[in-house]
């Protein structure tokens, strides 16, 4: 009976453990060393050492211009390189087709089109809620938010480039909307780097998925844990190497 009303001690055991390994989370965080890191790849600790030197620079302004120089060069050169091995991607993703459609394993692959569903769905709710909350919070009605949205998203969607899409973008808050370019210019560029539901969803949807088909359990700290470094990917997940380069991609404020 105890166990059937969730006061048993197996529960309070599972609780205390799951917390347990939440605050291991948090506390690992904190790395015992700069080197530590990158030796063992924890992207956690990885990103918040990336938080604190920026606070750092931007704390010491011009007396670290050398190692800003430094820092941007080493990660101009690491982008080239990922975005070289990034064109590798579809012809070995199609190999990998090719081999389990040879080996009679396809079946792998059907259990893709409940991800491919759900990720559909979450992004078009997510659409739909940011324009309610801004036809409710400015009162423009969504037909004619959509009419002066529509050229910056076919830029941008047929682009796959949010810097492409970035001088229609002003163009159209400052013109259409009215909005003053001191809020834009700062806004956008902002917006850009942190603002990115989108990709946050299909990171949290592709974790979820993964779990089930390897058949892991999803433990209150294991979603607390999973939601958390989704979201924190999803900011720093960066332009490739070609959009940050572009002339549209410089001709940002920021």
């Amino acid at each position: 009976l105890l166990s059937l009303s969730g006061t048993g001690p197996g529960r309070d055991s599972s609780q205390g453990t799951n917390m347990s390994d939440l605050m291991k989370l948090i506390l690992g965080i904190f790395p015992s060393n700069i080197v530590e890191p990158f030796a063992t790849g924890n992207m956690l600790q990885v990103v918040f050492l990336s938080f604190a030197i920026g606070i750092g620079l931007l704390y010491l302004g011009d007396q670290a211009d050398s190692i800003k120089t430094a820092i941007s060069q080493a990660n101009l050169l690491v982008r080239f390189f990922m975005e070289s091995l990034g064109k590798l991607v579809p012809p070995v993703i199609f190999l990998v087709i090719l081999n389990l459609i040879w080996s009679g394993s396809l079946s792998v692959l059907v259990t893709l089109w409940k991800y491919v569903l759900a990720l559909a769905a979450a992004l078009i709710l997510t659409g739909t809620a940011m324009l309610l909350w801004t036809f409710f919070r400015q009162k423009v009605r969504v037909p004619i938010l959509l009419k002066k949205v529509l050229p910056p998203f076919l830029i941008g969607i047929s682009t796959a480039s949010s810097a492409a899409a970035f001088n229609t973008s002003m163009a159209t808050c400052n013109d259409q909307y009215g909005i003053d370019t001191s809020v834009t210019s700062f806004g956008l560029p902002l917006g850009m780097v942190i603002h990115k539901p989108a990709i946050a969803t299909f990171y949290i949807l592709l974790v979820f998925y993964s779990a089930g088909a390897c058949r892991i359990a999803c433990t209150p700290a294991w979603i607390i844990m999973s939601v958390l470094v989704c979201a924190v990917l999803a900011i720093a997940t960066p332009r490739s190497w070609a959009e940050a380069s572009s002339p549209s991609a410089s001709s940002s404020p920021i």
